[in-house]
């Protein structure tokens, strides 16, 4: 344990002022301990701002390191410390002591004081203007880079105040213009929500911004925002490349720095590998700001490279390519399907029309857009349901055949399988006994007393609904019939032994449009052919598609089965098909087939208004254009900046002395 083993020497006066500057208020001990080993960097401290903080160890023993003491870190470390609380606190390292430490931050602070205050006396004689020798700018490095002297061996040669030309060539860089492309995106995102909510103003207000950004996005490559001229100040010194450490994490990181005597400067990026070939300088020439940012060093200046290569802002398109091609995605969704939509925007912006038919030949007389309103009344057929599982009813009068047929419906008959099916679910509906079935008068007398309905040939339903299920499979009807077959048998057995079941009117009602659901499917398919033929012999087709909420009488066709006895489907289908209908709404979709004409229908109130039919479909052109124009200017520009980096590194090295 450190703390047990025996003390080297105490502390003397001056190392006992570094610890009081460097840690004042803290409590420590007055011998000096021996520390070697390696150092190690581990772990995270959450303090109360809720930052981390790391910690220092040499041989396992936390430590407290001065920042300078950091630059002469090495894999074994020799130091000595003094115990405080908790950790130990380096007073030296590897033969650099936290003395010297202080006495060059004392000495930076007053290097950066005199920059900042333009007091450079110790330097003014003209004994100090001129640059050290060689063995001078040694000892000089000797320290971190420091000087032992009080006088200072920077030279300030002038001062003076940017243009704002100049201003504007420093402030350049590749990302100018990104905010005025975000602005814009903004916009266009606004103009795209307010145009769902329908909301106008909301809509125009987003496009005025979007229109803002687009201003700033064109404008600030030449008029930057906060590009304020400083004060430029021209020194001459000794010019060095120093190694400071820098902490990443758990990593000490070795940094090159130029510095000037205390004053580390920072220099343009390409200037840099020229510059490492050419120090140490006993004499350089440079100007720099208030934060110590190098914009002349020697002839080699940052405005004039600006000048002969300026930067390209290849950033702001790659924002505004990569943002469209979000925002498109999302206009995409709102606009779709874009055949539809696109041309219904351009209707409501040219004016749509009110168009009022008495028959299919009148709409075949006008030219109908997308938008247009249309009322059409006469004679029309509602079309066949598609012969598939989901079929509720023959008939689907959300699909309209306007005209009238040219020949009468040809007789359907159907298989006897579909036959029997039909009797039973007239049967079970209606309550009408069958008429090959013998029952006693007093259970006839019992069963209309407790509304009980009887039916009979069980064995030879359960076959034929079985035959329908495996050739038009309903999952949900055919399921259901199953399992209400297995409760007849298990709940009346007698009646079952007899081929007979006793249903009460709700459950007989119930299982008849149960097994509706088994016949329609078979049932159109029967009548598939020739009721199509039938319908396309109507003269002048018009179809229209009803989308939406339409009051039609559609729904009969369904109900006709179970009230009616018999299989007189030319007469059923006749009395649910050949009707006068009025229709009233807005046309979503045109097409021609061949000579039919093909309208697409939706109600009024559910129609798209100004803002919404209008904004997304045109914001998806713009946005493609955008997103496509944009996203070449931006590989144009990465391209056209990687060669502008190789040329500046050349100019660099030509002209920096």
């Amino acid at each position: 344990m450190l703390q047990d083993s025996a003390p080297s020497r105490g502390l003397s006066e001056e190392e006992r002022a570094a610890l009081g500057e460097v840690y004042s208020g803290r409590k420590y001990g007055g011998e000096v301990r021996q520390l070697n080993g390696l150092y190690a960097r581990h772990g995270i401290t959450g303090n109360n701002a809720g930052q981390g903080q790391y910690h220092d160890l040499i041989d396992g023993v936390e430590v407290e390191l001065h920042q300078r003491l950091r630059n002469v870190l090495a894999n074994y470390n020799k130091a000595e410390v003094v115990l405080a609380k908790r950790t130990a606190l380096v007073v030296q390292l590897n033969g650099r002591t936290l003395t010297e430490a202080v006495e060059l931050d004392r000495r930076s602070e007053r290097a950066e004081a005199r920059v900042a205050s333009d007091d450079f006396s110790a330097a003014s004689s003209s004994s100090s203007a001129t640059a050290p020798t060689g063995a001078s700018a040694s000892a000089t490095a000797s320290r971190d880079g420091g000087n032992g002297a009080e006088e200072s061996a920077v030279t300030l040669l002038g001062q003076r105040r940017e243009t704002r030309e100049e201003a504007r060539l420093r402030l350049d860089a590749e990302t100018r213009g990104s905010a005025g492309a975000l602005v814009c995106l903004l916009g266009m995102l606004g103009a795209l929500g307010f145009a769902y909510a329908d909301l106008a103003w909301g809509c125009a207000a987003s496009l005025v911004v979007a229109l803002l950004g687009v201003w700033r996005y064109l404008a600030a490559p030449k008029w930057p925002i906060g590009g304020k001229a400083v004060d430029v100040k021209r020194l001459r010194g000794p010019l060095e490349r120093v190694m400071t450490r820098q902490t990443v994490q758990e990593t000490n990181i070795s940094v090159a720095v130029p510095r000037m005597e205390y004053l580390d400067l920072t220099y343009p990026g390409s200037w840099l590998p020229p510059l490492w070939e050419r120090l140490p300088m006993t004499a350089a020439e440079v100007e720099v700001d208030a934060e110590r940012h190098v914009l002349q060093h020697g002839s080699l200046s940052l405005y004039e490279q600006r000048r002969r290569f300026p930067i390209h802002h290849w950033i702001r398109h790659a924002v505004l390519a990569i943002g469209a091609a979000l925002l498109l995605t999302l206009a995409w969704v709102l606009a779709s399907p874009l055949s539809v939509s696109l041309p219904m925007a351009w209707n409501l912006l040219s004016g749509p029309e009110e168009i009022d038919a008495d028959g299919p030949q009148a709409l075949r007389d006008v030219t109908l857009w997308p938008g247009d309103t249309v009322a059409i009344s006469g004679q029309a057929g509602c079309r066949l349901s598609s012969p598939s599982s989901a079929v509720t009813s023959m008939l689907d009068c959300s699909r309209l055949v306007w005209g009238a047929p040219a020949r009468a419906l040809p007789e359907v008959t159907v298989s006897p399988e579909l036959q029997r099916l039909q009797e039973a679910i007239f049967r079970l509906y209606t309550g009408s006994p069958a008429e090959d079935v013998d029952l006693p008068r007093y259970q006839r007398a019992l069963m209309r007393r407790y509304d009980r309905r009887l039916l009979s040939g069980l064995g030879e339903l359960k076959a034929d609904v079985k035959a329908l299920c495996d050739e038009y499979y309903v999952s949900d009807g055919c399921y259901r019939a199953e399992r209400v077959f297995d409760r007849i048998d298990e709940s009346s057995p007698l009646l079952a032994a007899d081929d007979a079941a006793l249903l009460s009117r709700q459950d007989a009602v119930w299982f008849s449009r149960l097994l509706l659901k088994v016949l329609l499917p078979a049932y159109v398919k029967e009548v598939e052919e020739p009721f199509q033929a039938w319908n396309r012999s109507r003269s002048g087709q018009v179809r229209t598609q009803l989308k939406g909420r339409f009051e039609l009488a559609g729904g009969g066709a369904r109900e006709a089965f179970l009230e009616r006895r018999g299989l007189a489907l030319t007469e059923l289908l006749g009395d649910t098909v050949n009707r006068e209908f009025r229709v009233q709404g807005v046309v979503e979709h045109v097409g021609l087939e061949g000579d039919t004409l093909s309208l697409a229908l939706i109600p009024e109130e559910d129609a798209p208004s100004f803002v919404r039919g209008v904004v997304p479909p045109f914001m998806v052109i713009l946005l493609f254009v955008v997103a496509a124009s944009q996203g070449y200017l931006a590989r144009q520009g990465y391209r056209r900046s990687k060669a502008r980096e190789q040329k500046v590194g050349r100019w660099a090295a030509e002209h920096l002395r």
